[in-house]
């Protein structure tokens, strides 16, 4: 076995805190599992609860081959997975497709794209919705933002409310939806109702505290000003360029910096205006970043965040970095823990 993997194994205490046994036997649904996030999710879940029913993986594809290609190529080989392959050798395969069921679909479209008697299926198995799909691009365009972040949770809502065995519905969000403002930002829920007025918050331009009168963020509002965009921009380049810009215009008039974190606002609030009585946690990253030890340490995907300063730094290019001593970094690596924690306050 891997050092890194069997150092990780030694560490996890047998009893835990209970995650594993309030996973034992459930089906989970994962959307973005083909992601950075996604894929940490789903290999945390197969290494240490490993008696899970089934991981539904929502993977956008023409058809079930390319699908199921999918899997292969950006999970099972995946490095993320070693320490798994490693416990399970040879069996390794056997096992990941034991657990791994890949789901053609999409979250932008209704049931999630998927096929109507699978769908049926899932609703009546599903114990578990973790919703990790999102674009991250700070300025991309905004029917394409809108289409994942916004129309997303509508849809995946949509979904769970017909799960008769929902017990969590986990929705992974920024914790930059909050409008920058000068003083403490509390945790609370974004909802349509209470948007219409918010806290004077800080104007980058001149540092003064201004009060913005917000309008209510109506996502069917913001599919017609789209579809209006492409109505007047038959050049698919220069739609491109005006889509972008538009996201940004409409983050800006709300009152947010770009296009990401005020679409992820609406997602929240579409959350919150139709959930009902659907359990629901929101998760908040500030950044979501490489591994610090599990299920090894330095887990790097892409050139993001703050990945270039960890690798400049690796390097020996990076000696330093300005800071401030006193500022607290919390660093929050256990996010299936705080979701369980969550989910037993609520039962």
């Amino acid at each position: 076995m891997d050092k890194a993997c069997n150092a990780v194994e030694q560490k996890v205490p047998e009893a835990g805190i209970g995650i594993e046994k309030f996973l034992q036997g459930k089906a989970i649904l994962i959307t973005g599992a083909t992601g950075f996030l996604g894929k940490a999710i789903v290999e945390k879940i197969l290494r240490t609860s490993p008696n899970v029913s089934k991981i539904y993986l929502l993977i956008r594809a023409k058809d079930k081959e390319v699908a199921m290609q999918r899997l292969k190529t950006e999970v099972l080989e995946a490095e993320l997975f070693k320490c798994v392959k490693d416990k399970y050798g040879e069996g390794y395969e056997g096992f990941m497709m034991s657990k791994l069921v890949p789901v053609v679909g999409n979250v932008s479209q209704s049931d999630l794209g998927m096929e109507q008697d699978l769908a049926i299926a899932i609703k009546k198995n599903v114990h578990i919705i973790v919703n990790s799909a999102a674009v991250t691009s700070f300025f991309p365009r905004y029917d394409d933002i809108i289409d994942i972040n916004a129309m997303g949770p509508y849809n995946l809502m949509g979904f769970a409310k017909k799960c008769s065995k929902l017990e969590l519905f986990l929705h992974l969000s920024t914790a930059y939806v909050s409008l920058p403002r000068p003083k403490t930002i509390m945790e609370e829920m974004l909802s349509m109702a209470n948007i219409t007025e918010r806290d004077a918050y800080l104007n980058y331009n001149n540092y003064k505290s201004l009060v913005r009168f917000l309008p209510a963020v109506m996502l069917e509002n913001e599919m017609k000003l789209i579809a209006d965009c492409k109505k007047n921009f038959a050049d698919p380049a220069l739609a491109s360029k005006e889509l972008s810009e538009l996201g940004l215009k409409r983050a800006n008039k709300f009152g947010w910096p770009n296009t990401y974190t005020f679409v992820k606002a609406m997602g929240e609030m579409i959350i919150d205006s139709i959930r009902e009585d659907v359990p629901v946690v929101i998760m908040r990253p500030a950044l979501v970043e490489g591994t610090y030890n599990e299920p090894f340490p330095g887990r790097i995907e892409g050139f993001k965040g703050l990945d270039p300063l960890a690798i400049s730094n690796g390097q020996g290019k990076l000696m330093g970095f300005i800071g401030t001593l006193d500022v607290v970094l919390d660093v929050v690596t256990w996010l299936l823990m705080r979701a369980w924690q969550q989910c037993q306050c609520m039962a």
